[in-house]
């Protein structure tokens, strides 16, 4: 879903670019003054539409309205592409839904066939290699199974 979100802010970026385009006006560059000041909005302490860019958008032409937003999506692109990299690290790392429940599943399987002893050496050692893997968010808390 991350990456569809990706992809629905390029297209309104595409079309906003050609907005820009279409009435022979410039887009900003990113260094320009009015693109950094922009970009600095969205550090201000109480930062919404209401409280940081509505006097903007409200009180601007269309195209500075277009320039504005693109500077928006261009943020919201990088927190993205920001997001989808820890992502991809994390199934790297960590496997998918499917694995986990595998994992889980066996791990199941296997307490239930030996002794209450042996269930907890199994269980202290799966934590401690699990832990040494990045994968002990997948399993919930140590328990003693009877």
């Amino acid at each position: 879903m991350t990456n569809v979100a990706r992809a629905s802010l390029e297209e309104l970026l595409e079309d906003y670019k050609d907005y820009i385009k279409n009435r022979k006006e410039i887009i900003w560059d990113k260094d320009s003054r009015e693109a950094l000041y922009v970009r600095k909005l969205a550090y201000s302490k109480d930062e919404s539409y209401e409280n940081t860019y509505e006097q903007f958008i409200e009180t601007r032409s269309g195209v500075v309205c277009a320039n504005i937003i693109l500077c928006l999506i261009h943020q919201c692109n990088y927190l993205l592409d920001q997001q989808i990299r820890r992502l991809e690290e994390d199934f790297v790392k960590n496997g998918g839904l499917r694995e986990r429940m595998y994992q889980a599943r066996k791990n199941y399987k296997i307490i239930k066939r030996i002794t209450r002893e042996e269930r907890t050496v199994f269980l202290k050692t799966t934590i401690i290699m699990t832990k040494r893997i990045g994968r002990h968010k997948s399993y919930r808390t140590y328990k003693t199974y009877k």
